[in-house]
């Protein structure tokens, strides 16, 4: 299945404003979830609802923007971003984020995939959170990841957490 997305997502990012380079990280997903309810919910009285992951991928696009996605067995979890760069007081890297992009079915004709994601279909802007890449400040070495956000508006409040243990991370031009 991730293959498939994979390939999804190369489709996705061969487009004028294209992946220049792509980090590819395989591990495992855990005490990883979504919380949604409305504006004024308790989100911690929420079940949360689990995300399993074991790969990621890491794209700087052309276009300065950051995007962050993991390959989960319903589909993609993206995160994004204009930067990535150390944070202050802190060993690591990290992308401050302001999009999410939510799990969701974007068809399974290249085209038609294609059209939708680079339409940005689903997106949620104004989203406040980081993805941090620890330890140190070279992705080669990552061995924890993790993206935390929240998305408001007037009606609904969503939160994420993904946290990965990486296992291997290998960088390609995309």
């Amino acid at each position: 299945m991730w293959r498939v997305v994979l390939f999804s997502l190369a489709i996705v990012y061969s487009s004028p404003a294209a992946a220049a380079i792509g980090w590819f990280f395989k591990g495992q997903c855990y005490d990883s979830y979504l919380k949604s309810g409305s504006t004024n919910a308790d989100l911690r009285d929420f079940p949360p609802d689990v995300i399993r992951c074991e790969v990621a991928v890491l794209t700087e696009l052309k276009n300065g923007r950051k995007l962050m996605n993991f390959v989960s067995g319903r589909g993609v979890l993206g995160f994004s971003g204009s930067v990535i760069g150390p944070l202050p007081n802190r060993n690591t890297l990290g992308i401050p984020i302001d999009r999410i992009y939510p799990i969701r079915d974007l068809g399974m004709d290249a085209s038609e995939i294609l059209k939708r994601a680079s339409e940005g279909e689903g997106a949620l802007k104004n989203a406040d959170g980081f993805c941090f890449f620890e330890p140190g400040v070279n992705l080669a070495k990552t061995k924890n990841l993790s993206c935390i956000s929240k998305f408001e508006d007037e009606k609904r409040k969503i939160v994420y957490r993904v946290l990965m243990k990486v296992d291997h991370v290998n960088r390609r031009a995309c």
